[in-house]
């Protein structure tokens, strides 16, 4: 008689098969488990890739435009002066402004990228300092040979310079007869984004045939699978790449097999444990970082990322996500304020060019006129008034001529004789070759009009004298005239820079204190003498002379 199987044996083929089946459904389930975290970490790196280079093409196109301002805004003409000008102290005195402004804008960019303006045929080249100190004679010979060798293009993509054996990301316009540009060193693009071994083997800059032209990092080896990320740098056309070997993501699942196959009673618990870990160490962080990019992506500007310990990478990548967060959000709110200035300023100004109550006096004078057969005042009058209407109402830029200033305000001075006959007195003095100044539109006028709409009702003349001249470098404008002047608490709130403005009342001299400053800033000033019977308004400008003028302008 064939003898059984033994309890023993039962029970040790039962737990061998037990253990077989634990083993392969924890596996599998180990396997499932890394491989959607695999994916996951993929898809991290692409995302972080992808930000970065959203970040750093952000900053070389603000670059981009602060180059275009530098060297074409309409209030400065050191460029222009630098590429134009015989004048040997203009050119030196525009040498020093733009290289102050180059270092501000280098400044604003932690001085990471260097600024640099040149203009070859004057042998002439202005940089920001620090981004030059080193290797700064080599960088230039690069600049001047890549100028003279190529066609320079003024369009808004970074193009790769090598000096020597170092590479650099250059952006180069050219503009009138000099050439304005900025540079950063491609191991400057990458230093962010290195977050040492632990993230990945090597970040590189590699060009669109595959070339690597810079790197940070290990050589990985040629043989096994390297994965590689690689994502187009915005405004350039090279590439960012995070090169790594697969193990570091996919060399855990052979780990866990062999620890399982090993010891099955401990594998269990150490998976179990390890993922635990992990998960809260590692995965749960990234994935609130992707949660976070995906959140800030979507419009929410309020999201942020707690401080976190556990790991100095992740904690960098945290870091560095609120860093840059805060940097996008100040800059679109900075945007945002300055265009919202900028509007409110202008809505002002609207309203002081609308004045229905002058217009219907003028329309209630031609009436009185046409009624006692005053028929050439009314043609003379009709002629001023659509003068200044036409000043008034006719588009222009921000800053208009001076002797455009000019005409209008005589046709405000020919309407005002008009109205009051010999109880005002109006007489205008301007120095030979202000004409060809430039100034904000509706600046002398205003106070001519304050000056009449206060005082006309005076038992005296009312006499107003408008002077218009240089004086120690600056544009002066005066308006003075004879009557009771501003009280006391309204001068001195004209002298603190504060809103004077009630019921509309003062809104012409609020927007002129407001529109200097917004336009000027620093370089302009408004002072305001007063006292019964002598009113002086005293405007500093900066010259600001228009660098080509028509002839019918002239």
């Amino acid at each position: 008689m064939k003898k059984g199987l033994s309890i023993f044996s039962k029970v040790a083929f039962s737990a061998w098969i037990t253990v077989i089946v634990c083993v392969f459904v924890v596996e599998v389930f180990n396997l499932l488990i890394i491989s959607r975290n695999q994916k996951r970490a993929e898809e991290l790196y692409e995302r972080s890739l992808k930000y970065y280079c959203e970040f750093w093409g952000e900053r070389m196109r603000i670059l981009n435009t602060s180059m275009l301002q530098l060297a074409g805004r309409t209030d400065s003409a050191d460029y222009i002066t630098l590429c134009e000008s015989d004048d040997q102290l203009s050119v030196e005195v525009s040498k020093i402004q733009l290289c102050r402004e180059l270092e501000q804008i280098a400044v604003r960019n932690d001085n990471r990228i260097g600024l640099f303006i040149t203009v070859p045929e004057r042998d002439c080249f202005l940089s920001s300092s620090q981004a030059f100190s080193e290797g700064g004679e080599r960088i230039r010979l690069a600049i001047q040979d890549t100028i003279e060798s190529e066609f320079i293009q003024n369009v808004g993509e970074w193009r790769v310079l090598w000096a020597g054996d170092v590479v650099y990301l250059v952006q180069i316009y050219h503009i009138r007869s000099g050439y304005i540009g900025a540079i950063v060193k491609g191991e400057e693009v990458l230093s962010e984004l290195w977050g040492g071994e632990q993230v990945a083997d090597a970040v590189e800059i590699r060009q669109e045939d595959g070339t690597v032209i810079a790197y940070f990092g290990k050589q990985v080896a040629e043989e096994g699978n390297i994965l590689t990320f690689e994502q187009k740098l915005n405004q350039t056309n090279v590439y960012l790449t995070a090169v790594l070997a697969d193990s570091r993501l996919y060399g855990g699942s052979t780990y866990m097999l062999i620890m399982i196959c090993c010891v099955v009673g401990l594998v269990l618990l150490i998976v179990s444990v390890e993922l635990i870990i992990q998960n809260k160490v590692v995965f749960e962080p990234l994935e609130k970082l992707r949660q976070a990019m995906e959140r800030f992506s979507g419009g929410d500007m309020e999201v942020r990322l707690p401080a976190y310990q556990g790991n100095k990478q992740i904690g960098h990548l945290h870091r560095t996500f609120n860093e840059m967060t805060e940097q996008i959000t100040h800059l679109k709110v900075s945007i945002y304020e300055k265009e919202l200035e900028k509007e409110r300023i202008k809505s002002n100004y609207l309203r002081v060019q609308i004045q229905p109550h002058f217009y219907a006096n003028i329309l209630n004078l031609i009436y009185g006129m046409a009624q006692i057969g005053e028929y050439a005042g009314i043609q003379k009058l009709s002629r001023a008034t659509a003068e200044y209407f036409r000043y008034l109402l006719g588009e222009r830029g921000t800053f208009v001529l001076v002797s455009e200033e000019l005409r209008g305000l005589k046709s405000f001075v020919e309407i005002e004789k008009i109205r009051y006959g010999d109880r005002v007195q109006i007489q205008i003095e301007a120095q030979k070759g202000v004409e060809s100044q430039l100034i904000l539109p509706l600046l002398i006028q205003t106070f001519v009009e304050n000056s009449v709409k206060h005082n006309v009702t005076l038992d005296s003349v009312l006499e107003v004298l408008v002077r218009i001249y240089r004086e120690d470098g600056m544009l002066k404008i005066c308006v003075e005239d004879n009557g009771d002047g501003f009280s006391p608490e309204i001068l001195k709130r004209i002298q603190n820079n504060e809103n004077i403005s009630v019921n509309g009342e003062h809104i012409g001299i609020t927007n002129v204190q407001e529109r200097i400053r917004l336009f000027y800033e620093q370089e302009a000033e408004l002072k305001i003498e007063s006292c019964k019977g002598r009113t002086v308004v005293n405007i500093y400008l900066p010259e600001v002379i228009q660098a080509f003028v028509s002839e019918e302008e002239s």
